[in-house]
This record gives C-alpha cells, sequence and structure tokens, in this order.
C-alpha cells in the first residue's frame, strides 16, 4: 500500500489560508504564503474572491465523487457527520458528538436547525436513507465500497442485493442516529467524514437515475452551493450559504477548470488563480508549493490481465519482498 500527498500551490505574493475537507492535514511553508487546513470546509483568504485552478472533477455529486480533488469541492458542498481537522483527526460537522463505549456500537447526536441548502431539515433519518441508496443495487454510488471499509454492519449484503437486509442503522430520535459495527473501529469518524457519507437531499434520492446518479439541481449540506456555471463549462462560482462574518472569510470561490496539473500551476504563474490542486508533486520554478499528508489509505496492486504479473509466481515473489514490519512501525507512529 502507498500513502499519497497531494500538492497545493498559492501564488508567492498572496497570503492564503486553504481548508477543504478531503481527508488531509496541514503541513508548513514558506513564511510569505501560507497554506493550512481548517476545522471545518471554509476558505479562507485576503479578500471576497478565491480563484482555484484545477482538473475538472468527475462529479460533485456526494455519493460519486472519488477523486482527491473531486471529493475536496464536493466537501465545500457536503457535510457529513464528521470533518477532519489540520492534525488528520475527525471533529463534530453535522454531529454535534458522538459516543461509543466498545467501539462497536456508535451514537452520534446532530446539531439542531441542521438543514440542506434549499431549508430541508436534516435529521437522523436522512442519514438512515442516504446510505441505503448509496449502497443499494439499485441506486449505488461509486463510493459505496467506503462503507464494506468503516465495517458498517450489513453493508456487504446490501451491496449483494440481500433482499430484505437493512444496514446497520437506528434512528432513536430525529437527531439520534445509532450505527452498528460488525467488528470494533476507532476510525469511524475518520470514515463518516468522506463525501459519500453526507447526507443527501430527499427530493434527490425520490429522483435518482437507475446508475444512482442525478439531474436535479444539486442541494448540499455544506458551507458553499453552486452559484453558477457547471462541470460542463470553463468556470464554476460557489457562494458561502451563510456568511459568519469572520475577518478575513471568503464569500465566493471560482473554479478554473484546466486540462492537467501543469495547467492549474501555470494558471497560478501567471495570475489567473491563486491557488493550485494537483494530485501529486510538481517542481514548478517560482512557485511555493505545499504538500499535505493525507491520511488517505492508496493500494498498490498488480496488473494481472497480462504481463509478468499474471502469472502467481511474480506476484507472490513481490508480496514477500514487502518489508511488513516497517509498514507497522511507521503507520503506528
Amino acid at each position: 500500500m502507498m500513502h499519497r500527498r497531494k500538492a497545493r500551490w498559492s501564488a508567492p505574493v498572496l497570503a492564503v489560508v486553504l481548508g477543504m475537507s478531503a481527508c488531509t492535514s496541514g503541513g508548513d511553508t514558506p513564511p510569505d504564503t501560507t497554506i493550512a487546513q481548517t476545522t471545518s470546509t471554509t476558505v479562507v483568504v485576503e479578500g471576497s474572491t478565491l480563484t482555484v485552478a484545477t482538473r475538472a472533477p468527475e462529479s460533485l455529486e456526494a455519493h460519486h465523487a472519488i477523486s482527491t480533488r473531486a471529493v475536496d469541492i464536493a466537501s465545500l458542498l457536503h457535510t457529513g457527520l464528521s470533518r477532519i481537522d489540520s492534525e488528520g483527526r475527525a471533529v463534530p460537522g453535522l454531529a454535534e458528538s458522538w459516543t461509543s463505549d466498545d467501539l462497536v456500537t456508535w451514537t452520534f447526536v446532530l446539531r439542531p436547525g441542521s438543514t440542506f441548502s434549499d431549508g430541508t431539515p436534516i435529521t437522523a433519518q436522512t442519514f438512515v436513507d442516504s446510505w441505503f441508496a448509496l449502497a443499494s443495487q439499485r441506486t449505488r454510488g461509486r463510493t459505496a465500497y467506503l462503507g464494506v471499509e468503516a465495517g458498517i454492519a450489513n453493508w456487504r449484503d446490501v451491496l449483494a442485493g440481500v433482499e430484505g437486509r437493512q444496514l446497520g442503522l437506528r434512528v432513536v430520535d430525529e437527531r439520534t442516529l445509532e450505527v452498528q459495527l460488525e467488528q470494533n473501529n476507532p476510525w469511524l469518524p475518520e470514515y463518516l467524514a468522506h463525501s459519500a457519507f453526507a447526507p443527501v437531499a430527499p427530493s434527490t434520492l425520490a429522483a435518482l437515475n437507475p446508475d444512482g446518479t442525478s439531474t436535479t439541481p444539486l442541494l448540499g449540506s455544506g458551507p458553499f452551493v453552486i452559484e453558477s456555471g457547471s462541470l460542463d463549462d470553463a468556470t464554476m462560482t460557489l457562494a458561502r450559504r451563510a456568511p459568519t462574518g469572520q475577518a478575513g472569510e471568503v464569500g465566493r470561490i471560482t473554479l478554473q477548470f484546466v486540462d492537467s496539473d501543469q495547467a492549474a500551476a501555470d494558471a497560478v504563474g501567471v495570475g489567473t488563480a491563486d491557488v493550485g490542486l494537483a494530485d501529486g508533486a510538481l517542481d514548478v520554478d517560482g512557485l511555493q508549493m505545499a504538500e499535505h499528508p493525507s491520511n488517505q489509505v492508496w493500494y498498490m496492486g498488480f496488473p494481472t490481465p497480462r504481463g509478468p504479473a499474471s502469472s502467481p509466481e511474480p506476484r507472490r515473489a513481490l508480496s514477500l519482498s514487502i518489508d511488513r514490519s516497517r509498514f507497522g512501525t511507521d503507520l503506528a507512529t
């Protein structure tokens, strides 16, 4: 497995504090340019509008945003029970608190008054319906596998289409959701910070296509909404739902879609973008680049249909060459 990092650039003359809530944590950069994660999905920068150059995400729907850049942006539009702070820890999102005595049965208490961007209330039942739609064969999202990784009870059976099977979820009351796991998982709140587990509006669920996507206007639970543009356009503008009045708070984010990571860097270099997003490190003269360590885990697989790895012997040899004790030590520190 590989631990991958994402890279973001900012113009050298611009002081920026950028926080997008994919599962990443902050890093230090030279003092003339600061890029750091916040404990929310807000983006804070001098001025009122932030322009971000990035390749267009494949989707901004909560159940279908799967690439790093898509999850980064989708997390501005969708907030789940938890979020990730600058230390890589789960902090309250739509849930104001959670408890578990055995790390198998978890109880989440929702913040009062949480709504979608159209004003529809968000309740514990909203999460039950949203997660079932994510896992169900009829409406399965691209990120449905995350429920298996999180260990939510019966998720595998629902994915497999077992008749009558329900997820390990229980509505205690309007604001209280109980989540039952198949085994203990101390990192459940970190998993639930992914946009896949954000609630989806009832009106959206009712109009899902056979592939689980929606053609209805996107209704989110996050701090931003789509003000103008689409993924098919050259730009898209996100606007803050409810400005807090915090000094330096950004009211709008303009996404400038480019065709490569290098083009994102070039946009920052010529001053048409404040920040560029990339999936990997680039050597770019004249720009400060910040690497954000991620708590995401990337799996290393072998191309088995053809070539040397199509035979089990080379795969077994490669597997035996991995120093597993080192992985265990590194992951534990």
